[in-house]
């Protein structure tokens, strides 16, 4: 079945066969001392909106998600409630956050069914401070998640490239490098490299699965819409808003990413990376990176379809089949029609009492049908 679209008075309205469980492999929930950005509730009921049933949560909360009692006070005191408020059929897991010396502390949580995983930050961007920074801990990391069939996830920035010459595609690429490196010697372990935004690093990984590692490509749809030399940017938006981690690269790489999410592997996948900041913490210098996308992430995800011609289901796969199989999520394959309507004339939305711009929202996006009258 081909996308059917037809002209509105105000609108363009397409049909696309979708995937019934879409997943989103990156969120950050934010709450803690952080709910004046965002919070559990808030992010899923966007997610929710966005015809998005799974969202993976980031632990670089304030304070971090680094020890048991932690998890289980996020869990219970601000992502079940949230689920249960919205009525969502499905747990929504997410990861701990790995240290050089908290190894205890994960092992008393490896047995908990919403704990997914461990997550490496590299020491620049330790979001409530937290990092791992000894490549023994992270090797001792990886063996457990191995063990216990848990999967490790790196944001992968290298602090020394990092604090000499910024936010630069080295940095990305030796963190990518040394970590496939650490990995490569561990049987049987699930590895994904987050937001993953150039192709040098791309490249690294796909030869490490053709040597025969599991280790998946994260896309966000930033790095397939944006890029550094301003394309696509939204005029009515501040630049500031394009800052994200990492950061935007070439055209290149963005039409490398692209042909990654159309080339039929199945362990490239998509996730948001939704990271709600407060409009002062953006305009901060520096600036706080991240884009609140997880409302947009279905829409845009067809809208790069359509652009691109990519088919139907290749688009379920990298954004529901792929990651179902990485991380062994139990969904249907079936594919169902969905309505989406490209509007003329959008507002540009604000989450959070108005104190979050979405990006997303223009002329240039198709959004679900029910966002318009949300």
């Amino acid at each position: 079945m081909t996308p059917i679209a037809k002209k509105a008075r105000e609108a363009i309205v397409i049909t696309f066969m979708i995937a019934q469980i879409i997943i989103d492999s990156h969120a950050h929930f934010r709450g803690r001392r952080q709910s004046y950005k965002t919070n559990p509730y808030q992010v899923l009921r966007e997610a929710r909106l966005g015809g998005i049933s799974i969202s993976i949560g980031m632990p670089n909360t304030l304070d971090p998600i680094d020890t048991f009692l932690a998890a289980e006070d996020y869990r219970h005191l601000e992502i079940a409630p949230a689920e249960k408020m919205l009525a969502l059929e499905r747990i929504q897991p997410m990861y701990f956050g790995a240290r050089d010396n908290n190894l205890k502390e994960f092992l008393k949580v490896v047995y908990l069914d919403y704990i997914i995983g461990a997550k490496f930050y590299d020491e620049p961007l330790s979001g409530g401070g937290l990092f791992i920074k000894s490549w023994e801990a992270e090797r001792d990391y990886m063996q457990a998640c191995a063990r216990f069939d848990k999967v490790v996830a790196c944001h992968n920035d290298e602090t020394k490239t990092v604090r000499a010459k910024g936010y630069v595609k080295e940095a990305e690429i030796r963190s990518v490098e040394r970590r496939l490196n650490l990995a490569v010697q561990i049987p049987n372990l699930r590895i994904v490299m987050c937001h993953v935004s150039c192709k040098e690093a791309a490249e690294l990984i796909l030869q490490a699965q053709k040597n025969g590692l599991r280790v998946a490509i994260e896309i966000c749809p930033h790095y397939m819409w944006f890029d550094s030399w301003g394309t696509h940017w939204c005029p009515s938006l501040d630049a500031v808003f394009y800052w994200c981690y990492n950061n935007l690269r070439t055209p290149e790489d963005r039409e490398f990413l692209v042909s990654l999410w159309k080339s039929g592997n199945r362990l490239v996948f998509g996730g948001t990376d939704t990271a709600g900041h407060a409009a002062w913490e953006k305009f901060a210098k520096p600036g706080l990176g991240g884009l609140p996308t997880n409302q947009h992430y279905l829409p845009l995800s067809v809208t790069l379809a359509v652009d691109y011609n990519i088919s139907q289901r290749r688009t379920a796969e990298v954004t529901s089949f792929n990651q179902a199989d990485f991380f062994k999520f139990d969904v249907p394959r079936e594919l169902v029609p969905h309505t989406f309507v490209k509007a003329v004339d959008m507002r540009m939305d604000r989450y959070n009492q108005g104190i979050i711009t979405n990006p997303w929202s223009s002329e240039l996006f198709f959004r679900e049908e029910q966002l318009l009258a949300a």
